[in-house]
């Protein structure tokens, strides 16, 4: 799990009805069978989530889809709050890991590129549901890492 400025980074979600593996589309509420919102006991149900570390009031929870460092974050009171996209998935807008600042700005004129606790972050609202949000992890003035989450952090507070 990845905190960068206060916000979760790392665990993000995304969404679909289409199988992932056959659907390489990331968002705009998850992947997969795993969407924002979803109830943890909802997430477990699917068996596309396996181990959880830190599991009291709003854990991390490693999925079949992420590598060792890839968790989704669920409130146990809330739900599904953070899924990280998985390697070769892109969202609707094309936006993938590799994807330059310039094209950022360009999919996504709205987004806010900053630097948060030496990270540069790109953060933008999801154009198809505003209560989410992607954030994208910038390195080399490329996207290394991506994810979706819910803006109502209810549950899962930076401490």
């Amino acid at each position: 799990m990845l905190v960068v400025g206060g916000t979760l980074v790392a665990g993000l979600s995304v969404a679909g009805t289409a199988d992932a593996a056959t659907s390489r589309v990331f968002g705009p509420d998850g992947y997969g069978p795993i969407h924002l919102g979803m109830s943890l006991d909802d997430a477990l149900a699917t068996g596309k989530i396996l181990d959880g570390v830190n599991t009291e009031g709003c854990g991390s929870y490693h999925w079949i889809y992420g590598g060792d460092s890839d968790y989704v974050t669920i409130s146990h009171d809330y739900g599904v709050k953070q899924v990280p996209a998985p390697a070769g998935t892109h969202t609707r807008e094309g936006a993938a890991r590799g994807t330059s600042t310039g094209k950022l700005f360009r999919l996504y004129p709205t987004g806010d590129l900053e630097e948060r606790n030496g990270v540069v972050v790109f953060e933008t609202s999801v154009p198809q549901d505003d209560t989410n949000n992607y954030t994208f992890l910038i390195q080399d003035g490329k996207v290394a890492y991506f994810g979706v989450s819910s803006v109502d952090q209810t549950g899962c507070e930076a401490g």
